[in-house]
């Protein structure tokens, strides 16, 4: 079992491989920023070359549209950390990101 707090060193140790295609953060950086955005530098370091992030666009609680929010959650992660926007893309429940490293 792997846990982010580990590093991905950890993650490498446990699998073996130390470079990815892509990674896939689905739902995870929004909720990271909100509860612990020390980690947030740890994900932006994904051992990947492309990342896909994903976002809710809809409150579970009041059913009320976040899109706008989390939209902003995502893009600010991506120009903190250096990563290039190349594609954004909606399904009905969320939406993501295409990102790459600059």
């Amino acid at each position: 079992m792997w846990d982010i707090g580990d590093g991905w060193e950890a993650l490498e140790s446990q699998t073996g491989i130390k470079r990815y295609d892509a990674a896939f953060l689905l739902k995870l950086v929004p909720v990271v920023a909100r509860q612990q955005p020390r980690l947030l530098p740890m994900l932006a370091d994904a051992p990947a070359d492309w990342l896909v992030v994903t976002g809710s666009r809809q409150a579970l609680a009041r059913r009320q549209d976040i899109s706008r929010r989390e939209r902003a959650v995502l893009g600010a992660f991506a120009k903190r950390h250096g990563l290039v926007v190349e594609s954004e893309f909606e399904i009905p429940s969320e939406l993501g990101l295409v990102m790459r490293r600059s």
